[in-house]
């Protein structure tokens, strides 16, 4: 078992092209293998992750604040409580369109072998 505490692990800036107001904390080892990584991601009032791809899926829960996730079928709102579902390969982007920071827990499955995060 691991048992660890956000104030353990250190946020980084999110090197996405175009992403402003963006930090990551993995809670997970990312360098570990597993099967699948939690992070906690953190969008700033205004801050966006721009538009994006990669070849993992991943599952957002929303913690706090007021956002937009703009996806293949289009764009949705998202505040506490809603889950977005991300499929490998699919173009997404979040925006956090509120006053408070937009606070998420983002799960993703391993990358495919040879790639890295």
């Amino acid at each position: 078992m691991i048992h660890r505490r956000l104030e353990q692990v250190s946020a980084e800036v999110l090197d996405i092209p175009g992403t402003t107001g963006s930090e990551l904390a993995w809670l997970t080892d990312k360098t570990a293998p597993a099967r699948f990584y939690m992070r906690r991601v953190i969008i700033a009032p205004g801050g966006v992750v721009k538009s994006h791809d990669h070849p993992w899926e991943h599952e957002m829960y929303y913690l706090s604040g007021q956002g937009e996730v703009q996806g293949p079928a289009g764009m949705v709102s998202v505040s506490p409580g809603d889950y977005v579902e991300i499929k490998a390969g699919e173009r997404h982007e979040t925006r956090n369109t509120g006053p408070e920071d937009l606070v998420f827990i983002c799960c993703v499955g391993a990358p495919p072998e040879g790639e890295t995060f």
